[in-house]
This record gives structure tokens, sequence and C-alpha cells, in this order.
């Protein structure tokens, strides 16, 4: 009976071993899901637990229980494994930014306004107020863009459409008298306001040496007359460079227009000649050709003027009458002209410039007016 207690009690001993362990067990791996570590508090090492003997495992200890008829017993317990331990993985967080779009940055187009005030704004010098004595605010008004407006050049050579041109040729006297002081001239009449540097004038009675005249560097007003006298018969005669049209001295000196001269007292224009402008890019820009006995073809001291007249035409500087390539016919008829001194070949300027001989006529005695417009 005694033996039978003892088995009793040996069993609930290990029946409660094995619940505690069990539950030891499970609190850990609780603890270890949690991310908490457990701390084994170590084991008693007291005089009151034998050691004992380890089996061949080493897996049990003896426990002495006491009893029995020897005064001792000794059972195996299982010793409890100790619990594993599973650190926790930890896992970085995967950031994400936001994509932000780059900053453009656009100059804002700054434009002036023109500032437009009221109609009763104070004059310049007047005090100065909101607007006028009726102190109305002033209209600001944003101007628009045009494009410019692109012309372009004129074709070499010249011609009819292209660049305005400076001068053109007005009137000629072709009768040289020295002892009366009547020198030649050519009249130009300004068709614009400009600067007649790089301007020539060309006489092409002489094939071999033809008269060239280079313009001085003046600015001319639009509608002025300049007068070139092809010679200087006496003293006084000076170019008139600046503004003041009254320098020159001289015979047929005008006051109110602008004088050139040419030094010498030799013989330069002649009744049958060939007259032309040419601007400081070598286009022509107006020409007029003189015949005192028109015929089929050109004599022969003129025979070059065939070449210089087809080149005017391809210029279209010189034409005849009807448009066509210029005959000899087709050239401003001097024979009424002889040697009289009061007359000259003149341009009628209440007509269209069309760059033939329907645009001139002959003037009646006296009809000479440098410098004046033509009668």
């Amino acid at each position: 009976m005694k033996h039978i207690l003892c088995c009793v009690m040996i069993f609930s001993l290990l029946v409660a071993v094995c619940g505690c362990t069990v539950d030891l067990s499970q609190s850990q791996v609780t603890n270890v899901e949690n991310g908490q570590e457990q701390k084994q508090k170590p084991e008693s090492t007291g005089d009151e637990k034998d050691k004992g003997n380890e089996g061949e495992t080493g897996d049990f200890v003896l426990v002495d229980i006491g009893g029995g008829e020897t005064g001792t017993s000794e059972i195996e317990l299982p010793v409890g494994l100790p619990p594993v331990v599973i650190p926790p993985v930890v896992v970085q967080p995967v950031v994400t930014l936001p994509v932000v779009p780059p900053t453009v940055i656009v100059n804002p187009v700054i434009v002036k306004p023109v500032i437009v005030p009221p109609e009763d704004a104070p004059v310049e010098g007047a005090p100065q107020g909101g607007g006028g004595e009726t102190g109305e605010t002033p209209v600001v008004v944003i101007p628009i863009t045009v494009p410019p407006v692109v012309v372009p050049p004129a074709e070499a050579g010249g011609g009819e459409g292209g660049a305005k041109n400076l001068l053109m040729l007005n009137e000629l006297r072709t009768e040289l008298a020295v002892l009366t002081k009547h020198a030649e001239y050519i009249e130009f009449k300004a068709t614009a306001a400009g600067n007649l540097n790089g301007l020539r004038l060309y006489i092409m009675y002489d094939a071999t040496n033809p008269f060239v005249y280079n313009f001085p560097a003046v600015t001319v007003a639009e509608g002025e007359y300049i007068t070139l006298h092809l010679q200087t018969l006496e003293s006084g005669c000076v170019d008139e460079l600046g503004d003041n049209l009254s320098l020159s001295g001289g015979f047929e000196a005008c006051p109110t227009a602008r004088d050139l001269w040419v030094a010498g007292t030799s013989e330069v224009l002649h009744k049958t000649d060939i007259v032309y402008l040419q601007d400081a890019n070598g286009r022509i820009i107006d020409a007029v050709v003189l015949n005192e006995k028109p015929g089929a073809t050109w004599n022969s001291k003129q025979s070059h003027f065939a070449d210089i007249t087809e080149r005017l035409f391809n210029a279209a500087m010189w034409k005849s009458p009807t448009g066509a390539k210029p005959a000899p016919f087709d050239a401003v008829n001097t024979s009424a002209i002889g040697t009289a001194h009061g007359i000259s070949v003149s341009r009628d300027e209440d007509m269209e410039n069309s760059h033939s001989p329907d645009d001139w006529y002959i003037t009646g005695i006296s009809g000479t007016t440098p410098g004046k417009a033509n009668q």
C-alpha cells in the first residue's frame, strides 16, 4: 500500500512538472512573436537538491523524494529544453518620394504702353494736373506689334519698280558763250530727300573720253533744284554744299536753288549726246538721248550710241514712245536750238517720267530757267 501511494505521488509530480514546462514554452513563444525577449532565471543551486548521476543520455535528473524502506527514493525527471528564441526580422519601410515636375520660368514680354492724354490735357509748360482741367485719367493704349515690311533690294541695273531714285534730269543747255558768261548747264530735281554722295553724271559724246562728274556729299530736300554749271567763267562761283543756297555768285546762279560748278571753260555738252545718272551701286536712275539730225542710223562719230541706248533700254531708262527698243529716231530732236543761248531742252514737269522722248520739249527763246521750275 505504501508503494502504491508513492507511485501516485510520483505520477502527480510528473504531471505537474510537465504542465509547467508546456505553459512556460508557450508563453516564451508568444513573447517571441510579439518581438519581446524573456529573461531566464538561473536554476537554483541549493543543497536541498541532489545532483545525482545523469543517465546515458543526460536527459533526466535524480530527485530525492524521501520515504521507502531504505529512507530514500530517487526518480529520473526530464530536464526542460531551453526555449528557441527567433529574432524578429526588421524590414525597412520603402519611402516613395513624390515626383515633382521641374519649374519652367517664362520671362514676361514687357511692352511699353502708349499713354494718350485726353483732348483737354494741358499744353507743355502749363501747370500739370490730373489729366487736364476736367481731371480725366489719360487713356493707356497697348501698342499692337506689326511685323516690318521687307522691301527687296532693287535688281542690278535698276529699272522701274526698284528703289526710289534720288535725282532726275530736268533741264539742259547745250550752247556755250564764254564772252556773255553763258555756261552750259544741267539742272536736276530731287525726287526725294537724301544725300548725293556716290551719285555720278555721265556725258557720253566722246566714247574714249566721256565726261564724268562725281556729286559731293550734300543733303538735299525733296523738290529741290540743283544746277550743275559745266564751266566756270567768272570769279565768285562756288559750290553750295550747306544750307546757304545764296552763297554762290556768278551769272545765272540762283539764290533759291543749289549751284555747283565745273572748273574750266571747255565745251562739254552737245546737241547730239547721251546723258545719264548712276547711283552709288552702279544703277542707272535716269537718262536722256539727244539727236540734232535724227536718222535711221547713228553717224560715224556716235556709232557707240547704239550700244549705250541698248544698255539704257535694258535698264528701263530709255525707250521709244511705243515702249520698243529705241532707234536713232527715238531721241529728243534738238535741231531747233541752233546757236541760241536762251533755248534749253526741258522736261515736262507735269508728266510722269516715262523715260522716253515724250517727256521732253525744246523751249522758246529766253526759255532757260536754271534753278527754277521749267516754263
